[in-house]
């Protein structure tokens, strides 16, 4: 049977692909605070055990496929020469949002770098392609969905720590002048495919357009074809 799944094909974190792929190239870059799930989400769109450095996959099929690289943004001073340089001929950014309450603030500041960052290599920041990732949705609203959260999952830190933001509150403080927004649960592979469709999705994409990217990544997150 024919495989019908967005992507056909990866190389690990780091690794550069045994030929020269003949698809055209779409560069996306992973970024968010610490903690928000960046390299979870990227191992997850790629279907990696890792995501270290560089990551190459085949998305999409036929007239509509490509080769993503993809790399995860903001780790660390070392790393901050190369990751300008990739910022520079970025394709599209998924800012990966944590949203718990006590590290929102962070995730703002990322925001804030991030958009610094662009503007220090001539790049618009909202003139570029942006989806933001709103992660870890399986965390609870309130302390009390927080208490039985962490009992439920042996979770033992401090139970505030586990309490999220609401949706309408993440979208208000995460926005840019071009962007989208995806809902996810990283750890469980749930949203990724569909934030990096949005992410590759043509700008000013029709309703029927974005069904169809809804459909790609259903298609892709399940394994189907």
């Amino acid at each position: 049977m024919a495989n019908n799944s967005p992507r056909a094909d990866s190389s690990g974190s780091g690794s550069a692909a045994s030929q020269p792929s003949a698809l055209p190239t779409r560069l996306i870059v992973y970024a968010g605070c610490p903690g928000s799930g960046r390299r979870t989400s990227l191992c997850a769109a790629a279907a990696v055990a890792s995501a270290e450095g560089e990551v190459r996959f085949r998305w999409g099929a036929g007239a509509s496929a490509c080769e993503v690289v993809a790399r995860a943004h903001g780790m660390g001073p070392a790393h901050q020469v190369e990751e300008r340089a990739l910022l520079a001929r970025a394709d599209a950014v998924v800012f990966v949002v944590d949203p718990r309450r006590d590290r929102l603030a962070a995730g703002e500041a990322a925001l804030a770098e991030l958009r610094e960052a662009l503007a220090a290599v001539g790049r618009d920041p909202d003139g570029v392609a942006m989806v933001f990732q709103l992660n870890k949705l399986d965390l609870p609203l309130d302390g009390s969905g927080a208490a039985h959260f962490a009992e439920m999952t042996g979770w033992r830190g401090e139970a505030l720590g586990l309490v999220r933001a609401p949706l309408a509150t993440l979208r208000r403080l995460f926005r840019s002048g071009r962007c989208d927004y995806a809902e996810t649960i990283a750890t469980a592979g749930i949203g990724v495919h569909e934030a990096l469709a949005r992410a590759l999705a043509p700008p000013g994409a029709s309703q029927d357009r974005v069904s169809a990217v809804r459909a790609c990544a259903t298609t892709r997150s399940t394994g189907g074809g």
